[in-house]
């Protein structure tokens, strides 16, 4: 960000010292040098993807500009399009014997490029490299390229267009699903409930906006300025949700929609960075449930293996006294053999560690409760090395802050640890005092197992 910062700074001078060059002739001496250096800077190589160029249809020998990455699509505007007048070059048209090479370069093109080349043709997609290529031909729109490219094609201005706005929806598309969770776009919000979000909720005394609900993938977005300030040590952004939060409760979206205030997950552009305003907070609207799914027969059957695996570790645990097996094969080779004792050695190390898994999650709802927003039921992770690994709580509905989501991820540890060092005291002190025939009968795990626990 600051390389581009300072990219741009330059070009901005260098653009004033030509402009200024044009009423005195001596500055002009050492603009060239400046110029190419600069253009040095900002050249891009040429990579697999530069494998086609583009010519406009109906402007004979014109070459329209190509983007060197997806960020710079934005700069070319329709009327650059329209008015293009750069490299003139002759068209050769592509022979039978180069196709191959056409379909070769086709298939490392982008698969945004793909698709948009492939509906100049009328085909869905840009799967079929092949029949792409096949059309273009067909239609004496397929031409040998200049340089690298494998081909050049020519496309109507109105393609072009279309390919440079749906090039710039993928983009804002592809920062949009990289910044938020795939479970916030489960359920699309209709532009109707997005609407009268914006007619019911907002207001000049909370987020006044600076334009319509924009569409984004799982929601829309809201830009404005935030007009509620910090009060009594809390941030302008916490109460602007709980007062946008009021607002909603009375509204006819209540419980269709949710609010959340986040940094703009759309990509900048180039003046946006210059002036500091690529990190501006904004509104983004979702539907109301954006918790992950999960099977629910999954979820059981994944949490009584975490059972299971307490089970086994218990027991397990038992497996290196030797004691404890002398007597588990005594009473095994007695006819009715009682083995009730085994279990009741067996139990208190069982109920510990869920014990102490159940304290965490009790954390986790404490702070739920406390802060008003929803939980799903724990799903028990098994790990056989130590009993169980942890277990996974899912939020139904998201905490109204930073800090509450801070408080939600630490009550649960804390507990835990709580609970752990209090069962830690009591065995120590029962090890303490206990007679020596009791102590033999105490579980067993190697330091081996322990510290490889540790280690992981």
């Amino acid at each position: 960000k600051m390389d581009l910062k300072l990219t741009l700074s330059k070009i901005e001078k260098l653009e004033k010292r030509i402009l200024q060059s044009n009423k005195n002739p001596d500055i002009s001496s050492n603009l060239t040098e400046e110029t190419q250096r600069l253009i040095q800077k900002l050249e891009v190589p040429k990579s697999t993807s530069n494998a086609a160029g583009l010519l406009l249809e109906g402007q004979g020998s014109e070459k329209v500009p190509q983007p060197s990455n997806k960020s710079d699509c934005s700069t070319i505007s329709n009327d650059q399009i329209e008015q293009t007048t750069t490299l003139t070059m002759e068209k050769v048209p592509m022979s039978a014997d180069k196709r191959n090479d056409a379909v070769e370069g086709f298939e490392r093109l982008p698969k945004q490029i793909k698709d948009m080349m492939a509906k100049t043709v009328g085909l869905e997609d840009g799967k079929n490299a092949t029949a792409v290529i096949e059309k273009l031909m067909q239609e004496n729109r397929l031409f040998e390229g200049d340089g690298e490219d494998k081909f050049s094609m020519t496309a109507k201005a109105e393609d072009i267009k279309d390919i440079i706005t749906d090039l710039e929806i993928a983009e804002i598309t592809s920062f949009v699903e990289s910044s938020l969770p795939k479970s916030t776009r489960k359920e699309p919000v209709n532009e109707e409930d997005a609407n009268a979000f914006y007619a019911e909720v907002l207001g000049l005394d909370t987020f006044n906006p600076f334009g319509k609900p924009e569409n984004v993938p799982g929601g829309f977005l809201i830009r404005g300025e935030n007009k509620v300030r910090p009060k009594d040590g809390r941030e302008e952004g916490d109460l602007l949700i709980e007062a946008l939060d009021k607002k909603l409760a009375v509204s006819s979206v209540h419980g269709k929609v949710n609010v959340y205030y986040i940094l703009d997950p759309t990509p900048p552009s180039g003046e946006d960075i210059l002036n500091d305003e690529d990190e501006l907070p904004v509104l983004l609207i979702t539907s109301s449930d954006i918790s992950p799914s999960t099977d629910a027969l999954i979820k059981t059957s994944i949490s009584l293996i975490g059972v299971t695996s307490i089970a086994i570790f218990t027991l397990g645990s038992f497996s290196f006294n030797d004691t404890i097996l002398n007597k588990l094969s005594s009473a095994m080779d007695t006819a009715g053999g009682n083995v009730d004792w085994f279990y009741d050695l067996s139990t208190p190390l069982a109920l510990s560690i869920l014990s102490i898994q159940l304290a965490h999650e009790l954390g986790h709802i404490i702070v739920a409760f406390k802060d008003g927003f929803q939980i799903g039921l724990p799903t028990l992770v098994p790990g056989f090395q130590f009993g169980l690994t942890g277990a996974i709580t899912p939020i139904r509905s998201s905490p109204r802050s930073l800090k509450s989501l801070f408080d939600f991820a630490l009550a649960g540890p804390l507990m835990g640890i709580i609970l752990s060092l209090i069962l830690l005291y009591s065995g120590l002190e029962l090890t303490a005092f206990m007679d020596l025939s009791a102590r033999e009968q105490l579980p067993s795990v190697p330091v081996q197992i322990l510290v490889s626990v540790i280690s992981v």
